[in-house]
């Protein structure tokens, strides 16, 4: 079965081959894997000793590398080909996105996001539609895990997929999608909420991409114009991504008043020439005048999200709501060798007063639902009532109903499509 990528542990960084050591170029991408970890590999101490040629495959070799103590994120991914001749923004699929829905103690599948103008969007997918049936395969019953990759391995299957689905009233509809050049809209959802005096900023954000910065700046642009004063960020479904596109967001979000501040130390391991690079906080055209800030998180929060969290606590008042963060204080550099990406951990991420290390995820102030049939910017979503309850009562309502309906999983049904190779990223 090929691997689907699964938004939690998936950063967007590149390098190109410039990046990699010229004493380096001419080696098999095994010796290349096991170089560059001893070099670059924030636990590079933990290495094993081993032969790198007795492994076939590249995946089994990183596997055999890893410290899996702590550890779960590195990994390679061939260039999809299919996508190399589109834009930066744009890839070769459906554009959609699925998730585990825990309904009544039974897993169920649901479509979590679409983006626009896509052929899944074309075709008729909204988010909360349930999938009831695969191509020739009919979703168990609360499935068990080999069941769920045999709804990967449909998911996976050739350039075109049919569905059965209820809608949201429990209507029964057949959609049928061929691949096509799906453009991304990353910013998702975006809306202001007018509550009294306070003009409320909403945007649902699903991934730190290069692409999605002037969406960012346009965004906030929208929101200053409008006078927008709170601002709630929706990162239920972000996974992370580029360390320099979390800084804009940053530099959007606190640097009208914190201009000059460390917003990111970046950490590597101990035989890198530069063992620790701060990062800065900057005041962008857009950025508002804000004293405290709302999020939207679940467990599939991760890298950039909660680096976003973490860098701004020493600076703002920082509310959580939802559920905790995946838990990722790490990030990565890619390395390019031939027609791979490889993404070993290399450094960890600090905030101004040295804080990090959240292995175990960044606890919420509220928990709250994901009821992934309820439209994103709805005002009976549980995350987003307690952020508005809170804005205008200055504490969460005790009363609000908790559904039974939180994440799982996210299976994001499209190849590793960025071709951005000119550039260096470090990314989370």
């Amino acid at each position: 079965m090929k691997k689907l990528i699964v938004f939690l542990i998936i950063s967007i960084t590149l390098s190109s081959c410039d990046n990699i050591p010229k004493e380096k170029t001419n080696l098999s991408l095994n010796e290349f894997i096991y170089f560059t970890m001893k070099d670059n590999y924030l636990w590079y101490d933990k290495i094993p000793s081993l032969n790198y040629n007795n492994y076939s495959t590249p995946e089994a070799l990183i596997d055999a590398l890893m410290y899996k103590k702590i550890d779960k994120w590195s990994y390679i991914v061939k260039i999809d080909t299919k996508s190399t001749n589109l834009s930066e923004n744009q890839y070769f699929g459906y554009g959609y996105g699925f998730i585990w829905s825990n309904e009544n103690n039974k897993d169920v599948l649901r479509v979590n996001f679409v983006f626009d103008n896509s052929p899944a969007y074309n075709g008729g997918l909204r988010r909360g539609q349930k999938i009831i049936k695969i191509n020739n395969y009919t979703i168990p019953e609360n499935p068990t895990d080999d069941e769920k990759n045999l709804v990967y391995d449909e998911m996976d299957k050739g350039d075109s997929i049919s569905f059965v689905i209820l809608d949201i009233t429990n209507n029964q509809k057949n959609i049928s999608l061929s691949k096509g050049t799906v453009t991304q809209n990353i910013v998702l959802y975006k809306n202001i909420y007018y509550k009294g005096d306070k003009r409320i900023g909403y945007l649902v954000y699903y991934q730190f991409t290069d692409f999605s910065e002037t969406e960012l700046i346009d965004t906030f642009g929208y929101f200053k114009d409008n006078g927008v004063n709170e601002i709630i960020i929706d990162l239920r479904y972000n996974g992370g991504g580029s360390v320099d596109v979390c800084s804009k967001f940053a530099n959007l979000l606190a640097g009208y008043n914190f201009y000059g501040k460390i917003f990111e130390k970046m950490v590597s391991n101990d035989r890198r020439l530069q063992n620790t690079i701060n990062i800065f906080l900057k005041k962008e055209t857009n950025s508002i005048n804000l004293k405290r800030i709302f999020f939207i998180t679940t467990n599939q929060s991760a890298s950039a999200s909660e680096a976003l969290i973490n860098g701004l606590k020493p600076f703002m008042s920082v509310k959580l709501i939802g559920g905790k963060t995946h838990g990722k204080p790490v990030g990565m550099a890619g390395q390019l060798y031939k027609d791979y990406l490889f993404f070993p951990i290399t450094f960890r991420g600090y905030n101004a007063n040295d804080e990090g290390d959240f292995f175990d995820g960044i606890p919420v102030d509220k928990e709250a639902a994901d009821d992934v049939k309820i439209s994103f910017g709805d005002e009976s979503d549980d995350c987003l009532k307690q952020a508005l309850y809170y804005i205008e009562n200055s504490s969460f309502s005790p009363n609000l109903i908790q559904r039974d309906i939180y994440s799982n999983k996210i299976i994001q049904n499209k190849p590793f499509e960025y071709k951005n190779y000119n550039k260096f990223l470090n990314s989370f």
